[in-house]
């Protein structure tokens, strides 16, 4: 029991952190703030024994970093991209739903590393991958990660809508 409210205080923190990511203006200020959010997530998944969801975000975490400070590297990021879809699928404990967070983690992964990937596009990503951790927060009883997914989601949405409003 102990290991399921730690899963969701970190996830609740991680969630904090990746609603805020949304926000953000920039490419690179949206991958750092990820960066706190995945770490939450890390330990949120160690406790909730989500392994799958566990490996997208440490390799999500490498390969921001060497989106920000190495963004001409593309052949580091894409290695991140494979790995991060091989280990998803090898630490997989939760069979087809294990799938999600690779899955949907993809699209994120590869405008990380796109140099010329804009804030924009880096939202939608990220609300799709928000929405493959949301379904595997239901299976894994991260109940927080069920409300803070939704909320996250809501919250990209938004920021996306005010982003498109404020060019017109």
């Amino acid at each position: 029991m102990l290991s399921i409210v730690l899963g969701n205080l970190f996830n609740l923190i991680g969630s904090a952190f990746n609603a805020y990511s949304s926000t953000r203006g920039s490419r690179k200020a949206i991958l750092l703030v990820q960066e706190a959010a995945m770490a939450c997530y890390v330990a949120s998944g160690l406790f909730l024994q989500g392994y799958s969801g566990v490996v997208q975000n440490v390799v999500g975490m490498v390969r921001n970093v060497i989106a920000v400070y190495l963004p001409n590297d593309k052949f580091f990021g894409w290695v991140l991209v494979i790995l991060g879809i091989v280990f998803g699928v090898y630490f997989n404990n939760l069979g087809f739903i294990g799938l999600f967070p690779v899955v949907c983690s993809v699209p994120f992964a590869i405008f990380a590393i796109r140099k010329d990937a804009n804030a924009l596009l880096l939202k939608i990503a990220l609300t799709i991958s928000n929405f493959g951790f949301l379904v595997y927060a239901f299976v894994t009883y991260n109940f927080v990660g069920m409300i803070t997914n939704s909320f996250a989601i809501a919250v990209a949405l938004i920021s996306i809508y005010k982003d498109q409003l404020a060019k017109k």
